[in-house]
């Protein structure tokens, strides 16, 4: 976003087109750059760059919370990005009354 200033008045334009417009009225330059094109598409590097810097930025939090949530967080991320989903534990099945489907000397007829 450009940053355009006039008197007390700021305000923030995404194009170059629109800051021409402003500087016409007589509003200043005060900083920043145009906003990338919404027409272009992210491209893989561009994934892993914010990826990297939002997981820099988290690990930095984290490791102040102690080193054993740290290194959860590093292995959770890094399944994620292996796109490898952790297999669910197998489980007894249980009937809806609560017992299991082995019948034992509760549920034999007398």
């Amino acid at each position: 976003m450009i940053k355009m200033k006039k008197l007390n008045v700021v305000l923030e334009v995404p194009t170059e087109e629109k800051a021409s417009i402003l500087e016409k009225q007589g509003f200043e330059r005060v900083g920043g750059e145009p906003a990338p094109a919404a027409d272009r598409f992210a491209t893989m590097k561009d994934l892993q760059e914010t990826t990297e810097a939002i997981y820099a930025h988290i690990s930095e939090t984290f490791q102040k919370m102690g080193e054993a949530m740290y290194e959860r967080l590093h292995s959770a991320l890094t399944a994620a990005a292996q796109d490898k989903p952790k297999a669910a534990k197998a489980s007894k099945k249980e009937e809806p009354h609560g017992g299991t489907d082995q019948p034992d000397s509760a549920d034999s007829a007398k």
